[in-house]
């Protein structure tokens, strides 16, 4: 009965790993179909090395996926030797998919820090001295008025010589 276990098991994996593999290559060939051979004018450099980076790390995970999950045959008979851990267990495609969450929940945490840094904050907690820069202080209209008249002693005025 372990064996008819073992052989589900590496069929199921095989068959997921097959459809990671045609998703994977699907999407990318999408990719770049749209967005080099179609918006060919707009790929620039850094486009095309943010992609490698994210190429670079899909393939990555790939690999551990594959690691994981490819089952090994035996040479003498074909028999299953190791089935694979389970792909359609809770645990490793789990432990994958809550740590893609959890990146993936860094952007829009980083889009609102910046709204309320950059739109929000200034608006609601901006303090009364802060609207009151513009107006002046007596002294500072006395001085202005000074300055205007040639009295002051500014930049203004002449200088007398006895």
């Amino acid at each position: 009965m372990a064996g008819a276990s073992a052989k589900r098991i590496a069929q199921e994996n095989t068959k997921i790993l097959k459809n990671l593999k045609h998703g994977f290559l699907l999407a990318n060939a999408v990719y770049f179909f749209f967005r080099i051979i179609y918006h060919n004018n707009t790929f620039t450099l850094w486009i095309a090395i943010k992609y490698f980076v994210t190429l670079a790390i899909s393939l990555f995970l790939w690999q551990q996926l594959r690691t994981h999950g490819l089952p090994r045959y035996s040479t003498y008979d074909g028999s299953v030797e190791w089935s694979g851990e389970d792909l359609n267990s809770e645990g490793l495609i789990a432990m994958f998919w809550e740590a893609a969450w959890w990146i993936y929940l860094v952007i829009p945490a980083y889009a609102s820090y910046k709204l309320w840094a950059s739109f929000i904050q200034p608006y609601l907690f901006s303090s009364s001295s802060e609207n009151n820069d513009y107006s002046q202080s007596k002294r500072q209209q006395k001085k202005t008025l000074r300055q205007e008249s040639g009295k002051g002693g500014g930049a203004k005025s002449k200088i007398k010589y006895r």
